[in-house]
């Protein structure tokens, strides 16, 4: 009989709400996620020695110094183009994104080697996507943000 008095006190409910509470937010607690940042970086254009690639390799190399060294070569992009990429970085994504300026889209294609140094990345791992929306081109990779990292990826359409 005294057992079933327990459930009817205003004790025992004010203990299961508190503890219901605390179910609660330990399940619904926000995420502790780093900010998200955009950088914009002016693109180094220069005429590419090499006329017969399609412009679809990507290179990337980490300096000493952590800073990240992108490169594309043989890029056909109009005469005069300028260039330059977005890097947005969230948590461990990655997506760089390539932008042209482009001052007569009647002009004829050249081969450009664009080339860009980021230097706004920690010591890391990051899941890498390259976008260049003018043309539908995309790579994903893994880069790693340390001492003698380097590879190639191919852009995809």
């Amino acid at each position: 009989m005294i057992e079933a008095g327990i459930f009817t006190s205003v004790e025992f409910y004010t203990i299961a709400v508190t503890v219901a509470v605390l179910i609660v937010g330990f399940i619904f607690t926000p995420s502790h996620r780093e900010p998200a940042m955009t950088y914009i970086y002016a693109a180094k254009v220069d005429a590419s020695p090499v006329l017969d690639t399609d412009g679809k390799a990507i290179e990337i190399a980490v300096a000493d110094d952590f800073a990240l060294h992108v490169r594309r070569r043989c890029a056909p992009l109009p005469e005069g183009t300028t260039a330059y990429v977005n890097v947005d970085i969230v948590d461990d994504k990655l997506t760089i994104t390539e932008k042209h300026t482009v001052e007569n889209h009647a002009a004829p294609l050249i081969a450009y080697d664009l080339s860009v140094r980021i230097d706004c990345l920690k010591a890391s791992r990051y899941h890498l996507r390259y976008e260049v929306p003018d043309s539908g081109l995309w790579a994903v990779s893994t880069v790693v943000v340390g001492e003698g990292f380097s590879d190639e990826v191919t852009l995809q359409l």
